[in-house]
């Protein structure tokens, strides 16, 4: 019985599994933030794209 209670209350772990929860937190906001952002970031690329292959035209605002 003293190596089941040894195994239920041992400590040592917890310290990495607040990291992971933590590392997960901040890989879900950066995934939100990407997504979100998106499609503004596709509309500049988009811009910066067609500005390139077309010199002579003048920049949009």
């Amino acid at each position: 019985m003293g190596l089941v209670r040894e195994i239920l209350f041992e400590e040592n772990g917890q310290g990495m599994v607040e990291y992971a929860f933590i590392l997960g937190f901040v890989a879900l906001v950066v995934i939100v933030a990407l997504s979100t952002s998106g499609t503004s970031m596709r509309g500049i690329f988009s811009t910066v794209s067609s500005n390139l292959s077309n010199p002579n035209a003048t920049a949009s605002p």
